[in-house]
């Protein structure tokens, strides 16, 4: 009882860091419409902030041309409260810019767009601090006196002042917003932007204004509370960034819109996630190889988030008036002889080429059959998934176990592993069957951390911390792996022969896709994305098109977790974690998520892929700056380019081409529609059906 009891009190420091960022995600989305991903990003960067002020008076700079990389303030450390205050100030700042800079043009966009839109920010925010502090973990300087730091008796057991110090100030800050949006009239205009924002401007509120304030009061409570809480843990990147996932089910068990809800229960969960740390210490508690089954902890949210949403279906509602504005899937224009000019150049590339492109194309190739799953989910289903990643993990890992451990030879094994991530695809994608948009980009997030933590950091499944070793396809006596032998080239791995089998392979799911966006099974995912209850009365079943879909879908992110584990000959949390589906993401979108050239577009922009080789050997870009750029590029695109890349090259390459044409027919036309009407996804209003 004793121990269960410190152990309890211990949680509240978690749950006060949960509670920070649930609250800190109910203020934007409250005031702005935005799911904000990149709360825990936020309070990761002022608690490294308020850390350099402390230890030796500096300020991090995003990486600038021809700026320093910190700027100082002091001397020397500053004081703890000097310090304090200046990571705030900094803090609020970073909430305006972000406000000005991102959330406010895309003020009309869809929700959606937003959520991505924070996912970007989440990247180049964690960038930020690695490229300045780097990922190793450090101690962060405490705010709180000395005296927090000793223990008290309580029924019998002594617990640490600290955590009880902490959790009242999370609820001192929840009572004082609670009172503000009650009661001030800066808070009745939040709570009418909330549920109309056209009406509420209409109505003479400065809907911009509030937003900006509120942006200001997110990013100082997610700060504070994250510069608090950093001294009881060790500070690194990771750790807070996806402190999200957690937060985000307290803010989902919230509603949203209730700030008691949230802090309850981010300190449920925080206390939940320390009792199941002590219970992994008893002698009942499972064990692998003699070492407790780890991760469960990490697993608890995404149990809460699915039961929850399976229960009440979508709890994000979207807000009157706003446009649905989806990614263009346009038709595959001349697929055989743009596959055949395409193809040709990758075939002379994996033969001829140095080995160090020859490795970037392989893995442009990898990323291509990455980003072609997205295409299925997200551009013809219109669900944004974060699991992707993670499926190809599952079918890593499997690969690993079939072969390696019990000797099944190439093809069975790679087949068999594909099987497995296609069944856990469409397990992951039965709440869609009762959510959508921004919901279900949630419960993915939380799937993949989930199978991040519990199945592939278990020995037993995934390998833990060690590499699971991935052997290479034979068949017979012939080696198609990296090492393989090949007649032409330069006779250094990776072996072209590996590449032209990863070329097939390409080929193959490409060729797939194509055929599913032009088949009737594809136009009914597009009907779904673009109306769902329309769809429905129509008469398609939705439910079976979802679930064939994700099947695909992740059937497809098997294909490239096979060809990521034959690539490397080994599998790894650093390769298939939940920061790695971030990056797929972003990649995707960036190159155009509705089409397979833009998942050939994400696939040169994969990390260490075409794109950064060419940038590293042409420029000198290092590739720690991948992330970075990334993240970047994400943003960028969701406020200028929704539709990606590949689409902007087609209608420049069609207005090019008709161009070309009235000039020799001695006229100048006017350039003609890139897609047909039945190829774009027409803009639907919130509220008005979906």
């Amino acid at each position: 009882m004793t121990n269960t009891l410190v152990f309890l009190i211990l949680g509240l420091g978690t749950g006060t860091m949960l509670a920070g960022i649930g609250l800190s995600i109910v203020i934007t989305y409250r005031s702005s419409g935005v799911v904000n991903f990149s709360a825990g990003a936020m309070a990761m960067v002022s608690a490294y902030t308020y850390s350099g002020l402390r230890e030796d008076g500096t300020v991090l700079i995003p990486p600038l041309p021809l700026v320093p990389d910190f700027v100082h303030v002091a001397p020397s450390g500053l004081t703890p409260a000097s310090a304090l205050v200046v990571a705030l100030a900094v803090s609020v700042l970073m909430g305006v810019l972000l406000h000005f800079l991102v959330f406010r043009p895309l003020r009309n966009a869809t929700p959606l767009a937003r959520a991505i839109a924070s996912v970007g920010v989440m990247l180049l925010l964690q960038a930020i601090v690695v490229l300045r502090y780097s990922s190793q973990a450090r101690t962060a300087p405490s705010v709180l006196p000395e005296s927090t730091s000793t223990s008290i008796q309580l029924l019998g057991a002594a617990v640490p002042v600290d955590r009880l110090v902490l959790a009242g100030i999370a609820v001192l800050m929840t009572a004082l917003l609670w009172a503000l949006y009650r009661f001030t009239h800066f808070g009745i205009a939040t709570r009418a932007a909330e549920q109309n924002e056209r009406a509420a401007a209409l109505s003479g509120i400065a809907t911009s204004r509030l937003a900006l304030y509120n942006w200001m009061l997110s990013a100082f409570v997610a700060g504070l509370l994250g510069i608090l809480f950093s001294p009881i843990t060790q500070l690194v990147p990771d750790g807070l960034t996806f402190l999200v996932v957690p937060a985000l089910s307290a803010a989902l068990l919230g509603g949203f819109s209730s700030f008691w809800i949230t802090t309850l229960a981010a300190f449920g969960i925080g206390m939940a996630q320390s009792l199941i740390t002590y219970f992994s210490t008893l002698d009942w508690y499972p064990t692998v190889d003699g070492r407790a089954i780890p991760g469960l902890a990490a697993g608890l949210p995404f149990v809460l988030i699915f039961a929850v949403m399976l229960w009440r279906g979508d709890r994000i509602p979207a807000r009157l008036g706003t446009v649905m504005r989806l990614p263009a899937a346009p038709r595959p224009q001349h697929p055989v002889a743009t596959g055949l000019v395409l193809g040709t150049i990758a075939l002379v590339g994996v033969v001829f080429a140095p080995p160090e492109w020859r490795q970037a194309l392989i893995l442009s190739l990898i990323g291509t059959v990455a980003c072609l799953s997205l295409v299925v989910a997200t551009g013809f289903l219109g669900q944004v998934s974060l699991v992707q990643s993670a499926l190809a993990g599952v079918a890593a890992f499997l690969l690993s176990g079939l072969t390696a451990g019990w000797g099944v030879p190439f093809p069975i094994g790679p087949l068999v592993a594909i099987a497995g991530a296609c069944l856990v695809g469409v397990l992951a994608g039965l709440p869609a069957l009762r959510v959508r948009d921004v919901n279900f980009a949630i419960i993915t997030l939380a799937a993949a951390v989930a199978l991040e933590q519990v199945v592939f950091n278990n020995p037993l499944v995934g390998g833990g911390l060690t590499p699971a070793a991935v052997p290479p396809p034979t068949l017979g006596s012939l080696d198609l792996g990296p090492a393989g032998s090949f007649p032409l080239g330069d006779g250094r791995q990776p072996s072209p022969v590996f590449g032209l089998l990863c070329l097939l392979v390409v080929a193959l799911v490409a060729s797939a896709v194509v055929w599913l966006r032009r088949s009737p099974l594809g136009l009914r995912m597009l009907a779904i994305r673009n109306n769902e209850r329309a769809a429905a009365a129509a008469g398609l079943d939705v439910v079976r098109t979802k679930l064939v879909g994700f099947a695909i879908a992740a059937a497809i992110a098997g294909v490239a977790g096979v060809m990521l584990g034959y690539s490397a000959g080994v599998v790894s949390l650093s390769t298939v974690g939940t920061l790695q589906a971030v990056g797929v993401l972003a990649t995707a979108y960036i190159g155009g998520i509705g089409s397979v050239g833009g998942a050939i577009m994400g696939g040169l922009l994969t990390a260490d892929a075409v794109m950064f080789q060419l940038l590293t050997t042409a420029f000198g870009v290092p590739t720690t700056y991948y992330q970075l750029l990334a993240g970047l590029a994400l943003v960028l695109s969701v406020l200028g380019n929704p539709d990606g890349a590949a689409v902007v090259l087609t209608r420049a390459r069609h207005r090019v081409t008709g161009l070309v044409r009235g000039l020799a027919r001695g006229s100048t036309p006017s350039p003609a529609p890139v897609l047909a009407a039945a190829d774009v996804v027409a803009p639907t209003t919130v509220g008005a059906g979906r």
